[in-house]
Formats: structure tokens, C-alpha cells, sequence
């Protein structure tokens, strides 16, 4: 993805990010019938970057044609050059700037780093040469490589039917901006260990996913993002209780200003009509009808 220039610069500066975050923000908080500054589910935004274009000159209130078509990389993921398939996903609409300072969105990823994240692992252990540049790397052949001779450091099989038979109980969050670990990256692999299993009811007796709209990487972010994962799996191990929603919060200044339930995925909170909207009892886990993902950007 060309997010900086052969001498390092960012093509996209850190104060831009923000008008991305905003934008995306003002055109889709709203879709759960809820406008309290998170994107439900991202994938159901229809916020369009090209919306930021600078009608002239280049401008802190706009994006340059190159700006712009950096950053629709980033929404569009990898996918291989020849086969289409998809070799990681791109990050969702909302991740840009969730947060303040230099780790915070894609400051922390794709923008601050003069280099990739961890292309260490890939100049010396993938590839053991330390005059390997990322920026030669032929993703037909290299990601080939990876995958096919060094098979070995990906865990991703979605066959789990072991760890069911042996009685495992999976329980798994994510954030819905996070911009380290794509949402997509974490749900297509559900989805593979749903299809694997035989479906949804024969995959949520063993593993249920939590999705967690406004949530960074692991914490942070806008929404409610502070949550106790191991007391419910203990519950569902230990007492045969499996958890139907895991109830997260969100803190300013040390207080919580709101309480929030992450339903079993693909179920969904959403407001029950009455009582204020920062309390997770004021919330039902339902199902809405399945909608298209966003395509990429074009």
C-alpha cells in the first residue's frame, strides 16, 4: 500500500486523518438509531472519501488527488495479483483517528513508521536476508512463498472440530476501528470456522464473537471499551453458562460515562426506545436482516 514517498514522507499527514474520522462519524453514526459519536458496524457506512477532494490547491480541509487514493488503499486491503484472492483486509471507515497521539489510529500502523510494522520479521525470518526491501516485494510470489513454504506460522485453520470435541469453549472481541488488526481480518475467520462447523448453531455451542463498535486495538477509542472477557468464559467453561452479550464501558477522566452490551455476533444492540442511551440495560441483542458489505473504495 503506498501511504509515503520513496524518501519516507507520509502522503497522508496526521492532522488529515481527522477529517476522515469526522466524516465518516457525521455520515454514519446514526445508522443504529443511536447518534452518540460510534459507527455501529462500519462495513454499513456509506461515506465516501472522494467527498474530501480538494476542488484547487492542496488545503488542511481537503485531500490531494494522491492523498486520496492513498488512503482508498488502505479501505481496499491486499488481495493477489493474480487470483484476487484477499491476503489481509483493508481498515474500516471510523479507524482513521480515534483517538489522539502518535500510537493512536493509523498514526500508530501506516502513517508515523518510516517502514511497515514488523518488516523485520519478514527481512529475517521469512526471507533471511537483511538487504531485503519491502518495497520489491512481489505480492504474487512472496506472499506464495509465505504461505505455501512457511505454512507453519499461520494459525489459521478454521477447522476446530478437536478443541469442540474436547470440550474447549472459545469466546473472542475485537474492535470494530481497529487499526492493527483489521474487524474484516478477525470476521472472515469466524466465518470460515462457522462454515467449517456446519453453521452458526453448530459453531455457538464452542465459540461466540463479541464485536465492539468504537473500539480500538484491544482498548481505546470513542466507544464503550473496557470490558471483563474472562469472567464470562469462566462462567461458560465452569457452570455451562454460555454468554449471550458481555457488557462493556467507556470512561472519561477516570469515570464511566457509559455502559454498553457487545451481543454474540451476528446479533446486534440496539436501543430499546426508552431510558438514556448510555446504559446497557436500555439495549436488546437482536438481528437485523443481512446487509451487503461496503465495497472498496474505488
Amino acid at each position: 500500500m503506498a501511504t509515503h514517498t520513496e524518501d519516507g514522507v507520509a502522503i497522508v499527514p496526521p492532522a488529515k486523518l481527522r477529517l476522515l474520522t469526522t466524516g465518516a462519524v457525521v455520515a454514519c453514526d446514526a445508522d443504529d438509531g443511536v447518534a452518540d459519536g460510534v459507527i455501529d458496524d462500519p462495513r454499513r457506512c456509506r461515506f465516501e472519501p472522494a467527498t474530501l477532494l480538494c476542488p484547487g490547491a492542496d488545503d488542511t480541509t481537503c485531500l490531494t488527488a494522491p492523498q486520496l487514493d492513498a488512503v482508498k488503499k488502505v479501505y481496499g486491503g491486499l488481495r493477489h495479483p493474480r487470483t484476487g484472492a484477499l491476503i489481509f483486509p483493508g481498515f474500516p471507515l471510523g479507524s482513521e483517528a480515534y483517538g489522539e497521539g502518535a500510537g493512536a489510529g493509523w498514526r500508530g500502523s501506516v502513517v508515523d513508521l518510516p517502514e511497515p510494522r514488523r518488516v523485520d520479521f519478514f527481512r529475517y525470518f521469512v526471507f533471511n536476508d537483511p538487504r531485503w526491501n519491502w518495497r520489491t516485494i512481489d505480492w504474487a510470489r512472496d506472499s506464495d512463498y509465505t504461505n505455501v513454504k512457511m505454512g507453519f506460522i499461520n494459525a489459521t485453520s478454521p477447522d476446530l472440530r478437536a478443541f469442540k470435541a474436547h470440550g474447549g469453549k472459545l469466546l473472542m472481541y475485537t474492535g470494530w476501528v481497529d487499526a492493527i488488526l483489521p474487524a474484516d481480518d478477525v470476521l472472515h475467520y469466524y466465518d470460515a470456522v462457522v462454515n467449517a462447523s456446519g453453521g452458526l448453531e453448530q459453531t455457538r455451542p464452542f465459540f461466540r464473537l463479541f464485536m465492539a463498535p468504537g473500539m480500538g486495538h484491544c482498548n481505546g477509542g470513542p466507544g464503550p471499551n473496557l470490558l471483563d472477557a474472562l469472567r464470562p468464559l469462566e462462567q461458560w467453561v465452569e457452570r455451562g453458562v454460555a454468554p449471550a452479550a458481555i457488557v462493556a464501558s467507556h470512561a472519561t477522566g477516570g469515570s464511566v460515562d457509559r455502559t454498553r452490551p457487545l451481543c454474540a455476533y451476528p446479533l446486534v444492540a440496539r436501543w430499546k426506545g426508552t431510558g438514556s442511551t448510555d446504559v446497557a440495560a436500555n439495549f436488546a441483542c437482536v438481528a437485523e436482516a443481512p446487509r451487503s458489505r461496503r465495497p472498496a473504495a474505488q
